[in-house]
């Protein structure tokens, strides 16, 4: 970019995602196992997710310090990634950075105004169709448990698809 006179901007997304622009992460490029990821989940169901945790702290503290042990994706990636390649997911997530500068712009506003917005924004995707949306992936035969499903008002609108909250209590939810 910088040998045409452009500058690159990054606008949004989450902190996770932009924190992974900019840091330039390399990730190890294990592809998902779903056989793996169902025993596995299966052992945090018997077991719990701390059973889990443990497991790969013993196995990766430096990984295991870095979640949460109630955050099951992550651990059971994690375990993925160690069950697949031999080696310390710690290892092979490293962050390369850049040979250009990286200004960060943050934006705030008052609470009161912050709530207000996310309430409109909300307001405007039930209005846009994001029940219909849901429903309709989910008839596509997107279950509610994937990771691209699990994102805010997906998840919330899933549970009211499912019956386990009324239409208010998940737009309440997803405020």
């Amino acid at each position: 970019m910088q040998e045409h006179n452009k500058i690159p901007v990054l606008v949004g997304g989450s902190g996770q995602y932009v924190w992974s622009v900019i840091e330039n992460w390399q990730i190890p490029e294990v592809a998902p196992d779903l056989e793996f990821r169902k025993r596995m989940a299966a052992i945090a169901e018997e077991k719990g997710s701390g059973f889990l945790y443990q497991q790969l702290k013993s196995i990766d503290p430096a990984a295991a310090q870095k979640m949460l042990s109630g955050n099951l994706r992550r651990i059971i990636r994690a375990l993925e990634i160690y069950a697949k390649t031999g080696d310390k997911p710690s290892a092979l997530q490293t962050k390369k950075g850049h040979d250009y500068p990286v200004q960060i712009i943050g934006l705030t506003c008052s609470r009161d105004r912050l709530y207000d917005r996310i309430n409109r924004r909300t307001d405007r995707m039930m209005a846009g169709g994001l029940v219909e949306e849901v429903k309709g992936l989910i008839n596509m035969g997107y279950a509610p448990e994937l990771p691209s499903m699990s994102s805010l008002g997906y998840q919330q609108i899933s549970g009211y698809l499912r019956g386990s909250a009324s239409l208010g209590e998940a737009v309440q939810e997803i405020k």
